[in-house]
C-alpha cells in the first residue's frame, strides 16, 4: 500500500518505532557542563533538602542565577528542563502554605528554556516521566527490569515505580501507534483484510497497556503516594484551596501564572488512542446530563476544554502528530459505512471495549490511591506535617494535580468512549454499571497468530471458545461475550 500515513516521519515528530512518545535517544542524566553543577547539585539533592527543611533557603540564598546560553542542544535543553522543574515543584510546595513568589535566580532561566521547548514552566509529564528515567544496561531494551528513574521527590521506590511504569507505558504504547497507523491506512486503501488484522492488534496493545497499569501497586504504595509523592506534581492552577489563589509569581517584578501540575492526561499516547478511534470528549454540560441521554447532533457539543489544553503540556513535536493524525484518522467514518454485523464493526468494537476496560482499571486506581487514603480516618488522627494537595481530604470533589475534578472527568471519559461502540447491544452492555448479571471481566487471550480465543472471568478461570472459521474470530467473539 502507498500514500497511507504510515509513511510519515516519525522521527520528524520525535516518535520513536521501537519506544513510542520517548525519543530514540535516552534523555541525558546530567549536564557535563560545569558551569550548571548548582543545577544538578540542588536537584539531585531535593530529597535530602525536604527532609531538612533546607530546599527554601537553598534556593533563595544560594542558587546562582545561571544564563542558559549554554545549553547548546536539544538534549540539553530537555535537562535543563527537568532539573528547574523539579527544583520549581519542589520549592513552591516545600512548605504549608506554599511559597506563592519565584526568585529570580530560578524563575528567569526556568522561563526561558520553557519558551525554548514551547513547554509550560512548571513539572509536566515531560519532566518527571518522558525526560526522566535511565537503562540499568543501556545494551539492552527498555524494560521494566531494566528502568531506574532520575530525580525524585522523596527519594522513594514508591515515586520512581510511579514514575518507571508510566516510562514502560509510553514504550508498549509504541504497539498501538503502529497499529493505529496501519488501521488507518488500511483505510485509505479500502483494504479490509489489513484493517481488520490491524484493529485485532491494536485492541491487544491497549489491553497490554491495561496489564501495565495494573502493577502500580507492585512497588507503589497508595497512602505514599497520597500523602508524600503526590503534593510534589501538583501545578498552581484552581489550587486556591491549598494556599495559591493567584498561581505563583515568576520573579518579584514577573507576572503571576497558572498553570497546571504534571498529569497522565499530559500523555500523547492517550490522546492519540482517542484520536485513531475517534472518540470525541465533550466538556461539562454537554452529554453529561443525568440521566444520561443519547446524542443526536455531536456538534451542538463543546469538546472538552481540558483535554485540548493538556496539548501544550506536550512537547511540540508530539503536538504537531496529534495534529496530523487527527486531520488524517478515518477510522469511525469507515466503521459506521459498514453493514451492523460486519466484522469491520465488530474489530472495531474490540477497541473501544478495551479503552473502557482501560478507564474502568485508571478509574480503580483513583480510588485506591486518592479515595480511600483521603477518607482514611487515620489521616485525622496524626500531627505529622502535610501540605499542598495532601490537606484537602475533607474535600469530596477531590481535585488532581493537574487541577481538575478527578473522578468526575476520568468517569465522564470512560462514558464517552462507552458510547462510541457502533453495535447497539455492545453499547448498551458497556454502558451497564450493573455488573452483578456477569462475572467476566474484559480480559481477553489471544493466540500467536492474534486471534482472539477466550477470556477471564472474576475467579481468573480462562474461558475458552472454539473457533472453527479462523477469518470470522472477532465476530465470533462478539457473539459469544
Amino acid at each position: 500500500m502507498t500514500g497511507g500515513i504510515h509513511i510519515l516521519d516519525l522521527h520528524k515528530f520525535d516518535v520513536d518505532e521501537k519506544n513510542g512518545f520517548l525519543s530514540s535517544e535516552l534523555p541525558l542524566d546530567h549536564l557535563e557542563n560545569t558551569y550548571y553543577k548548582p543545577w544538578e547539585t540542588l536537584a539531585t539533592n531535593i530529597p535530602r533538602l525536604l527532609l531538612t527543611n533546607q530546599l527554601k533557603p537553598e534556593v533563595e540564598n544560594r542558587l546562582p542565577l545561571l544564563s542558559i546560553d549554554q545549553l547548546t542542544s536539544l538534549q540539553e535543553l530537555k535537562r535543563g528542563y527537568v532539573l528547574l522543574t523539579f527544583i520549581i515543584n519542589g520549592y513552591v510546595w516545600s512548605i504549608n502554605p506554599p511559597n506563592e513568589i519565584i526568585p529570580d535566580s530560578l524563575a528567569l532561566p526556568l522561563l526561558e528554556v520553557s519558551k525554548k521547548l514551547g513547554l509550560p514552566p512548571v513539572a509536566t509529564y515531560s519532566s518527571v516521566v518522558l525526560w526522566n528515567y535511565k537503562l540499568v544496561d543501556n545494551t539492552k531494551e527498555i524494560s521494566l527490569e531494566n528502568l531506574t528513574t532520575g530525580l525524585t521527590f522523596t527519594g522513594s521506590f514508591d515515586e520512581a515505580w510511579f514514575y518507571l511504569i508510566s516510562v514502560y507505558f509510553e514504550k508498549i504504547g509504541a504497539q498501538c501507534v503502529e497499529h493505529g497507523l496501519k488501521a488507518i491506512d488500511a483505510v485509505t486503501a479500502n483494504y479490509s483484510v489489513s484493517f481488520i488484522e490491524s484493529m485485532k492488534l491494536l485492541a491487544m496493545s491497549i489491553d497490554n497497556l491495561t496489564d501495565i497499569l495494573k502493577r502500580m501497586d507492585e512497588k507503589c504504595d497508595p497512602y505514599v503516594f497520597y500523602f508524600r509523592i503526590r503534593p510534589f506534581l501538583a501545578g498552581w492552577k484552581n489550587m486556591a484551596k491549598v494556599g495559591l489563589p493567584h498561581g505563583v509569581k515568576y520573579g518579584p517584578n514577573g507576572e503571576y501564572q497558572q498553570w497546571s501540575g504534571g498529569s497522565n492526561a499530559q500523555s500523547s499516547l492517550i490522546q492519540y488512542l482517542d484520536l485513531v478511534l475517534g472518540v470525541t470528549h465533550f466538556s461539562d454540560g454537554g452529554q453529561q446530563q443525568y440521566p444520561r441521554k443519547p446524542i443526536t447532533n455531536e456538534s451542538q457539543f463543546k469538546r472538552n476544554s481540558y483535554l485540548l489544553d493538556m496539548r501544550q503540556y506536550m512537547p511540540q513535536p508530539h503536538r504537531s502528530f496529534l495534529k496530523e493524525v487527527g486531520e488524517k484518522t478515518n477510522i469511525r467514518q469507515y466503521v459506521l459505512k459498514q453493514s451492523s454485523e460486519s466484522a469491520e464493526r465488530f474489530a472495531y468494537d474490540t477497541c473501544i471495549s478495551m479503552m473502557k476496560n482501560f478507564r474502568d482499571v485508571h478509574l480503580g486506581i483513583i480510588k485506591n490511591y486518592i479515595l480511600i487514603p483521603a477518607r482514611a480516618e487515620r489521616m485525622n488522627e496524626t500531627n505529622v506535617m502535610r501540605n499542598g494537595l495532601a490537606t484537602t481530604h475533607n474535600n469530596k470533589n477531590h481535585v488532581g494535580t493537574g487541577g481538575t475534578s478527578l473522578v468526575k472527568f476520568l468517569t465522564q471519559c470512560r462514558d464517552e468512549t462507552s458510547d462510541m461502540a457502533v453495535t447497539k447491544w455492545v453499547k448498551e452492555y458497556l454502558k451497564d454499571d450493573n455488573v452483578e448479571h456477569s462475572n467476566l471481566e474484559m480480559n481477553f487471550i489471544f493466540d500467536y497468530n492474534y486471534n482472539f480465543v477466550g477470556f477471564k472471568d472474576k475467579v481468573s478461570n480462562i474461558q475458552l471458545i472454539e473457533d472453527e472459521d479462523e477469518n470470522t474470530d472477532v465476530d465470533f467473539f462478539i457473539h459469544h461475550w
